[in-house]
């Protein structure tokens, strides 16, 4: 017989060889999850902070003088009416488009105050022109 006539029989038994020997064998456990890596990736970066939303303007900053004129006689106009406004059946004896009048009443004027921001702004003016 020549070489070459046993290279299909040995591949034939190599090939019965190796498939029995996996149909015996049980199967490979999985493979393990990989190691964590040494270095923790970085957060992705934050998404930009969005701009600002200005605050509405408060009648008057600390800082400035509460003007009778542009905060103080429209506030009474818008609290006061109808009785303490030309015409009103109290402006006879208490006109509160005059500040003397109204630094004459301050406790009569606070007490009938009741939204906090205006209050606090009576409060300044009084104590502003002499009536803390």
């Amino acid at each position: 017989m020549k070489c070459g006539a046993f290279i299909p029989l040995y591949v034939a038994a190599l090939l019965i060889a190796v498939g029995c020997r996996t149909a015996v064998d049980p199967p490979a456990a999985p493979a393990a999850a990989p190691a964590p890596p040494l270095e923790t990736p970085a957060p992705p970066p934050a998404a930009p902070a969005p701009p600002p939303v200005a605050p509405a303007p408060a009648p008057a900053a600390p800082s400035e003088a509460v003007s009778f004129e542009a905060s103080i006689k429209p506030l009474l106009a818008r609290t006061c009416t109808p009785c303490h406004v030309p015409g009103g059946r109290m402006y006879e004896r208490l006109p509160f488009d005059q500040p003397e009048v109204v630094l004459s009443h301050k406790d009569g004027v606070l007490r009938r105050m009741k939204d906090p921001d205006n209050r606090q702004l009576m409060e300044r003016w009084f104590a502003e022109n002499g009536k803390s």
